[in-house]
């Protein structure tokens, strides 16, 4: 079934532990069949950009949503260009991603690399914020889809190109949103993926908060930006 050349293309920047997990359930149960996934725990292991471009151009007459751990313009830090530049389609972009306070979104990733057991069992919290899979600003870099650094691009990204930014710590202003937005059929969103992270972040001590704060400024300020334009045009339902 095509869905028509001229209608929206939803894609979802799936940031990691910002609630992207709950929505991407709520996008697979809207559209069905008619959504991509573009994630290696779905047996996606792309090598290149042009391999990512030619599977999407192959399905994109029959689907309405393409989500995945990319970057605005469907870009990858192991990819030197965005795979949106490859795609073909006269039907307008919009996308979706969600954002997160960046102390309580890096915490929730070092829970979910406990659990996932792809860090040694004994290494403290304050010890995973100085590895490398603590990346800085991470969400300012796939909101913008450039850099860490490109804090202006990202805000203009937020006002201009995304449909809706939610804030996991308003999540049901955020899904009323898109509810209304996209005119989803679906009433109500399922709480996934929990980081159990309450207890740990009350003993955080504040020097560390601080380190966190003051290393990822850019995300902190992305993610105060993304939350009151959400309050605002949540307040103008």
């Amino acid at each position: 079934m095509s869905v028509g050349h001229k209608q929206e293309l939803i894609l979802f920047t799936h940031i990691p532990k910002t609630g992207g997990t709950t929505l991407r359930t709520l996008l697979e149960r809207e559209y069905k069949a008619q959504a991509l996934f573009l994630y290696n725990d779905h047996g996606v292991h792309f090598r290149d950009t042009q391999q990512i471009g030619n599977r999407i151009n192959h399905v994109l007459p029959k689907i309405k949503c393409i989500s995945g751990h990319f970057g605005y313009g469907i870009t990858f830090p192991h990819l030197n260009k965005p795979a949106l530049a490859l795609v073909t389609t006269e039907r307008p972009i919009t996308y979706l991603a969600m954002v997160r306070n960046p102390v309580d979104q890096i915490l929730s990733l070092y829970l979910a690399f406990q659990r996932q057991r792809r860090i040694p069992s004994h290494m403290t919290f304050e010890q995973f914020v100085y590895t490398k899979h603590c990346r800085e600003n991470l969400q300012t870099y796939m909101i913008s889809g450039k850099s860490n650094t490109a804090l202006k691009e990202a805000k203009e990204n937020i006002l201009h190109k995304y449909a809706v930014v939610g804030v996991t710590d308003r999540y049901a202003e955020s899904f009323k949103l898109m509810k209304k937005r996209f005119n989803w059929k679906i009433n109500t969103f399922p709480h996934l993926n929990p980081g159990h992270s309450d207890k740990l972040r009350r003993e955080m001590s504040s020097d560390l908060i601080s380190h966190l704060q003051s290393k990822n400024q850019n995300d902190v300020n992305l993610y105060q930006f993304a939350k009151e334009k959400l309050l605002q045009d949540f307040n103008q339902l």
